[in-house]
């Protein structure tokens, strides 16, 4: 999608569009796994970020939101109906765990569009999620400040990939501030450029026991990697998360 002109076309698509069960490969997951943890599967993400990260980018659908407001809120209306139907192919899988897979920054998507085009499709899919006794999940991965507060207004069971300083825009400290009286598990905390040799061991080491002084004074947080192991990451900064938590990770 280029501007509002091809929005016509988007709702064609999206109007034409149509999903259908296939679990073989969680079926395959859930064994492979055992009792070792659990299946995560996702639902598609809110018609809005959809837009923004996968088909159009950040100008383009500001400028459609801004300039054909009715048009723009037809075409999110006509992709939930579609995504509506794969969300509950999701929820109805094997997964014990669903996740809307955001990749959102608070850079990209501040309070007002949150509001308008974002809250009411996560809203309502942690409920169902919840109703089939299964966990939520989102992938918030960028900027935290702007959006945290409202993220964990949702109702998720967790708040993942959280990046925090120095890559990201808040102290792990702070966080549970902005979280108001929600419960949302916080998982993240090491960025994943931590793993490369860009870091210092002294530093990599510094960070994840900086980060663990903090977590074991509560079990509401997860040790995670912000978001991935990058590709040039080194395999014995893995070995060494474990080695770090097996030493400094038990609760006071």
């Amino acid at each position: 999608m280029k501007s509002e002109a091809d929005i016509p076309i988007m709702k064609f698509i999206y109007e034409n569009t149509s999903f259908e069960p296939d679990y073989d490969q969680a079926y395959l997951r859930k064994k492979q796994v055992g009792e070792q943890g659990l299946v995560l599967c996702y639902l598609p993400k809110s018609p809005f970020m959809h837009l923004l990260a996968l088909e159009a980018g950040v100008m383009t659908v500001t400028m459609a939101a801004l300039t054909a407001p009715e048009e723009f809120k037809d075409l999110l209306d006509t992709m939930k109906k579609a995504f509506d139907q794969a969300a509950r192919i999701a929820v109805d899988s094997p997964a014990e765990v669903l996740m809307i897979p955001e990749n959102l920054s608070s850079e990209m998507v501040g309070p007002e569009l949150f509001e308008l085009y974002m809250s009411g499709y996560q809203k309502e899919w942690t409920k169902k999620i919840s109703e089939a006794g299964k966990y939520s999940f989102i992938h918030i991965d960028g900027t935290l400040a702007g959006l945290l507060k409202e993220e964990a207004a949702v109702g998720f069971t967790v708040l993942e990939a959280l990046t925090p300083d120095p890559v990201g825009d808040m102290k792990w400290e702070d966080l549970e501030s902005f979280t108001g009286d929600s419960k949302s598990i916080l998982w993240g905390g090491i960025p994943g450029s931590y793993f490369t040799d860009c870091v210092s061991d002294d530093e990599f080491d510094r960070h994840v026991k900086y980060l663990l002084e903090i977590m074991v004074s509560k079990p509401r947080f997860v040790l995670g990697v912000a978001d991935q192991v990058p590709p040039d990451g080194l395999e014995r900064r893995v070995k060494r998360v474990s080695e770090l938590v097996n030493k400094y990770g038990f609760y006071h």
